[in-house]
């Protein structure tokens, strides 16, 4: 009886710490920034770098197409002439 018991009692001590646990708790990360003092002005410094990645694709969006459409003229010209 008592071979029986001793394990019976373990397992039950065993099985109810493991419950104690699981605790699970749950923070709001969108309020934990806001409410940091640096928040506003990492805020500020991405928007300037985001303004100027944006110019910087802009002008080489300009760059290539003005490319292309040279290149289109050359071929357009190099057709015209009948040079392969």
């Amino acid at each position: 009886m008592r071979k029986i018991f001793t394990p019976v009692i373990l397992l039950l001590i065993f099985s109810s710490t493991s419950f104690a646990q699981a605790k699970i708790a749950s923070v709001n990360m969108q309020q934990l920034v806001i409410s940091m003092p640096d928040a506003q002005k990492a805020y500020d410094s991405l928007q300037r770098y985001q303004q100027a990645l944006l110019k910087d694709g802009q002008a080489l969006v300009s760059a290539y197409q003005a490319r292309a459409e040279e290149f289109d003229l050359l071929l357009v010209a190099k057709q015209k002439s009948g040079i392969k």
